[in-house]
Order: C-alpha cells, then structure tokens, then sequence
C-alpha cells in the first residue's frame, strides 16, 4: 500500500475542514430549532441550504486554486472557510464571496418546480424560503457576510486605495449595523420574532463597531 502524495493529503484535509463547517452548523441549526420548537423538516431544509451554501464556496476556491482551511473562530451558524495558498485577485475574491449566494439563488427555481411537482411537500416549500432567505441575508453588508467580502472586493476593483477601501467598507458595515438592529429590535418588541435575530443583530453590530475607524479594534 503506497502513501498518499501531499496533494492527496491537502485534499483529506480540506474535505475534513469542510466536515468540520458542516458539523459545527448541523448542531447550531438544530439546536436553534429545538429551543424554538419548529418541526424537523424546518431545520432539515435549513441545514440542505447552509450546505449548499458553503459548498458553493468550495468549488469556487477550487476554481481559483486555492487550498481551504476552516479558521478557529465560531460565527452563530458555523465556522468560517478562507482560502488558505496564494493571494487572490480581486476578482477572483469577488467570485468567491458570491459564489454561496450564488448556489442558494439556483436553488430556488430548481425548488420551485420541484414544488409544482409535490405541492404538499413542506420540506420543498421550507427548502425554497430558507435557500432565497439565505441568498439575500448573506449578501447583505454586515460584518463576516459574503456582501461585506463582495463591497470590499467590488470598492477594491473601482480602483479605490486599500485605506479608503477599509474605511468605506467599516461605514457601509456599521450602517448596516445599526439598521439590522433596529428592525430585529422592532420585531422582537412587536412580538413578530424571538431574540435569536436580535442575538444575531447584536453580534454584527458589536464586530462592526470595533471595526470602526480609530476604534479599538483598529
């Protein structure tokens, strides 16, 4: 039995990381829809969706060359994956933050005549909601979002200074912010959702906040 080559070896451990990002967001999402008591084809259809949505990102970092590692910090839905190799281009970078959203987006029509077909299917109805919701969520400009990652990139292609480019995309993520707290604040207070959105809304605006210029998270 020959040993396996370093490439083999890259590949193993990127697919481990990735099983790690899955297995991380398989247990955040069901015990998220276990306290707030959905029905399991809610967290199934939910889980399929944040699936595809990252292993959108693995083939777009494949694409671009790039090996994969899965960093050590915990995001409410997962872990986050980076390319982990050669610098990318702009456009290259711009490719991969789209490229989840992107897999959500082709999602949707492919579930909806999957629901035409099976129109009582819960599941499929469930699956087409979760993978637009993500789509648009994940391309909004808040902070560790793929919009924050595509602002940068597209700000970075319109040949803006890196200093400037930093600080457009601070403002544009605090702003962000700020909104997504007030609506996740006025739903909650309204009774139309439970603290997990304002839970989430504060931890963008606490990472936006320390992002800010001359703030201390500099």
């Amino acid at each position: 039995m020959t040993a396996p080559t370093a490439g083999e070896r890259r590949q193993d451990g990127a697919w481990r990381r990735f099983l790690s990002v899955l297995g991380t967001s398989a247990v955040s999402v069901l015990a998220f829809f276990l306290i707030t008591g959905e029905p399991p084809y809610c967290s199934l259809s939910l889980l399929l969706g944040i699936c595809l949505h990252e292993a959108g990102h693995l083939f777009a970092l494949f694409l671009c060359g790039q090996r994969v590692k899965a960093s050590g910090r915990l995001f409410p839905l997962g872990l986050t994956l980076s390319p982990s190799g050669r610098l990318c281009s702009y456009r290259e970078e711009l490719f991969i933050a789209l490229a989840g959203a992107g897999t959500n987006l082709f999602c949707v029509p492919a579930a909806f005549l999957l629901l035409r077909a099976r129109p009582q299917s819960d599941f499929l109805f469930c699956f087409l909601l979760f993978s637009l919701g993500l789509a648009l969520f994940n391309l909004l400009p808040l902070p560790a979002l793929d919009g924050a990652a595509a602002l940068s990139a597209c700000l970075s292609l319109a040949g803006l200074l890196p200093d400037t480019v930093w600080r457009v995309a601070a403002a544009a993520e605090t702003a962000a912010s700020f909104l997504f707290t007030f609506l996740a604040a006025a739903l909650a207070a309204a009774g139309k959702t439970g603290v997990y959105p304002l839970f989430l809304s504060l931890f963008f605006l606490s990472r936006s906040l320390s992002a800010i210029p001359g703030g201390d998270g500099g």
